[in-house]
């Protein structure tokens, strides 16, 4: 059970990371956009930005199983 709660935490951790990364990329990308209309630099940008979103989405998944195993063990006990 304790590992399950580090792991909890760690992918708690890399959530935050990966909305921080998500609104640098969406931040840079409408900079780039309204300053320049050249889809060729800010696409990468919005590109980026939804690999970020996409990893979030997986880890905050990930979070619910381990919270749903986690009640499973407590419950056992």
């Amino acid at each position: 059970m304790t590992k399950l709660i580090n792991e909890k935490k760690t992918m708690g951790d890399s959530i935050k990371y990966y909305h921080g990364s998500e609104l640098m990329f969406e931040d840079s990308a409408r900079q780039i956009a309204h300053a320049t209309h050249n889809s060729a630099k800010y696409l990468p940008l919005a590109d980026s930005q939804s690999k970020y979103r996409g990893l979030a989405y997986n880890a905050t998944k990930k979070i619910k199983a381990i919270d749903f195993s986690i009640d499973s063990l407590s419950k056992m006990k």
